[in-house]
């Protein structure tokens, strides 16, 4: 559901098979029920809207700018957040979608 141009549709579709492929092993072992499976649906959906979605817009929006001064504002922001080491380890963690899942697994 998310704009390829953004970026982060293969890393989503990798997490998706990753948080599926536990709950598959979990009711399949008998250590959970099918209920669990609902679980998946909740996380992923969650986390597709709130870092999927807004990271591949961000991506897009920055990658399709074509005025100068929106870009020069853009590389501006950054130089910003990679000289802030705190935020640039809040920017590497949302990049990532290292907290996208450490979100689902607060679901």
């Amino acid at each position: 559901v998310n704009n390829p141009i953004g970026g982060l549709g293969m890393n989503g579709g990798i997490h998706d098979a990753v948080n599926l492929a536990e709950k598959l092993a979990e009711v399949i072992h008998l250590r959970a029920d099918s209920e669990w499976m609902d679980r998946y649906e909740v996380q992923r959906r969650t986390v597709n809207v709130e870092y999927v979605q807004a990271q591949s817009i961000r991506n897009k929006r920055m990658i399709e700018a074509r005025d100068p001064a929106v870009r020069k504002k853009n590389l501006a922001e950054m130089q910003q957040i990679a000289a802030d080491p705190q935020r640039a380890k809040a920017h590497l963690l949302n990049t990532s979608m290292i907290n996208s899942v450490r979100r689902a697994a607060a679901l």
